[in-house]
């Protein structure tokens, strides 16, 4: 037995955002922070298959949410030249009100070929170390 559930989100609005130097330390090492923030519309659906090896039932559903989606990012940046950067970062993304693919088991009724559970959240968080050319 196999079961495969697909999800698409599609959002459209907008964001408002800054970005800030919060430390300048001469002509060489900056602490930078950035945030952004934003609401959505969003035309959500999801399309679930269960294949029992005789019988493939197809099961979807769409649905509309109004998601947020916020950002922050903290930066330093060490300019080794005037042209080229050193950046080390550390970011987060929190989605909301999206469907995943992963929570459509329990709301997928295969009986009627309906259900969707579009309510999920994702956080993100990591790290990042990068070269910055700029002229």
């Amino acid at each position: 037995m196999a079961y495969d559930a697909g999800t698409q989100n599609r959002l459209w609005g907008g964001q408002v955002g800054a970005d800030a130097t919060l430390l300048d330390l001469g002509s060489r090492l900056r602490l930078d922070l950035s945030g952004k923030a934003g609401v959505f519309g969003n035309s959500n659906g999801q399309c679930s298959h269960l294949d029992t090896g005789l019988v493939r039932v197809h099961a979807g559903e769409n649905a509309s949410r109004t998601p947020f989606l916020g950002e922050a990012r903290m930066s330093v940046v060490y300019s080794v030249t005037t042209c080229l950067s050193l950046r080390l970062s550390y970011g987060v993304v929190w989605l909301t009100d999206v469907a995943l693919a992963s929570e459509q088991l329990n709301a997928t009724n295969f009986f009627s070929r309906d259900g969707i559970r579009d309510n999920g959240d994702v956080f993100y968080h990591g790290g990042f170390v990068g070269l910055e050319y700029g002229y």
